[in-house]
């Protein structure tokens, strides 16, 4: 018997092969899983020995009028060895139609104690079936009952968490806060990353909320809403500042954000494609990096150092913007191999024209690698945490400039 594992099998594929495992082990004719749905017996999935196949999937029958609903309510036994002479059977109109001789089925509990339906299987002669071979559908009957319950289970919770996305698009829109990006050298801010956070329960970080609306188709559909949030106060962005905003791959190959995109003033704008997914083919994302910079925004690539930012996207993509990951920048004055990356990053930056911002700096040590290392710009809680508009930096004896203010 080869049954596939039910924790990772899709539904359709364990009812196929719990089916085909009935009627090759029984030696039946037809095998099948009935659903029972209100006054219908649903056939959700049958095996067959020979065509023509007489039961097809999701075909229905009266319920009252089957051998299941007797089974279920135990007017006949598990086994009818030879129902054409069953009083009880004998003169059913399914008995004549599927050409009954023998029947055996066993009902599909749920754990919780409801009736899913029956799984079943026909011989057209009678048959010497016993105990034993009820034991066996038992035993496939209760795989099916633990699989079905664990995917109602999982549709459940699928359908809460969609509710929770939805509720946000429609009711309540990420807040964003903003963490500056600082010029190294002169410790002014000149430009400013939007993050969004959200105020619903559950209490929870950022990126497990878009993590569940990818999980539940509404991905680019957040991304898109956090991005028009953080483009709000872009006009009070002085003229050589600029706003960086995060979006997925998928988001930016969406026909909603190219029909946004093109609506929009993007001279202040840097979108930085961020880290969630592999791109087998770049091809698509580069003609949509070439659209972007024609509409005046800028590309940069986020998490430079740690994950999918290999030199393969880099060079496909070739940004104008290289964003250090902090788990890279941390504690880098400390470790050589950390130093020789940002210093071949950075080499690489200057001879293609790109700038480098190194993420998650937290300490003046850092900061000063980092510089000596031909980075120019850096963001981190040293400089300042991400915070509402106008920003400020946090650093005592550094040049500070607002950006977010009415600009008079």
């Amino acid at each position: 018997m080869n049954i596939p594992d039910s924790n990772t099998s899709s539904t359709q594929d364990l009812l196929a092969a719990v089916v085909r495992a009935a009627r090759e082990r029984l030696g039946s004719d037809i095998s099948f899983v009935a659903e029972f749905q209100n006054d219908r017996k649903v056939f959700r999935e049958a095996s067959h020995r020979s065509n023509p196949c007489v039961i097809d999937k999701d075909d229905s029958l009266p319920l009252a009028d089957t051998y299941c609903h007797r089974l279920a309510h135990n007017k006949i036994s598990n086994v009818v060895n030879d129902a054409r002479k069953d009083p009880a059977v004998r003169d059913l109109a399914v008995t004549r139609a599927l050409n009954i001789g023998a029947y055996i089925g066993v009902p599909v509990v749920l754990p919780d104690g409801e009736l899913y339906g029956t799984l079943c299987c026909i011989n057209h002669d009678r048959t010497d079936l016993g105990p034993r071979d009820v034991q066996f559908l038992s035993v496939l009957a209760d795989i099916l009952s633990a699989h079905i319950a664990r995917q109602r289970g999982i549709t459940e919770d699928q359908r809460v968490k969609r509710q929770r996305i939805e509720h946000i698009l429609n009711n309540e829109s990420p807040r964003m806060v903003y963490q500056p990006i600082v010029n190294l050298s002169n410790g002014k801010i000149v430009a400013a990353e939007a993050l969004a956070r959200f105020e619903s329960e559950p209490r929870r970080t950022p990126d497990k909320w878009f993590n569940e609306a990818w999980e539940t188709g509404l991905g680019i559909d957040l991304e898109i809403k956090a991005m028009q949030e953080a483009l709000v106060p872009a006009d009070h962005f002085p003229d050589s500042a600029y706003l960086t905003i995060n979006l997925a791959p998928k988001t930016l190959l969406s026909d909603t954000f190219i029909q946004i995109a093109r609506t929009l003033n993007l001279d202040q704008v840097v979108f930085e494609i961020t880290e969630h997914e592999v791109v087998s083919d770049f091809q698509p994302l580069r003609l949509v990096a070439d659209r972007l910079r024609e509409l005046g925004a800028r590309v940069a690539i986020d998490d430079v150092g740690a994950g999918y930012s290999g030199l393969n996207r880099i060079l496909e993509l070739r940004p104008d913007i290289l964003k250090l990951d902090l788990q890279l920048n941390g504690n880098i004055h400390r470790d050589p191999a950390k130093q020789a990356m940002v210093s071949a990053v950075s080499g690489f930056a200057s001879r293609t024209g790109a700038l480098v911002v190194a993420e998650g700096i937290e300490t003046a040590e850092e900061m000063e690698t980092l510089k000596s290392l031909g980075v120019a710009y850096g963001q981190g809680y040293y400089f300042a945490k991400p915070g509402p508009l106008p920003l400020k930096l946090d650093l005592q004896g550094h040049a500070t400039r607002q950006i977010g203010a009415e600009q008079s």
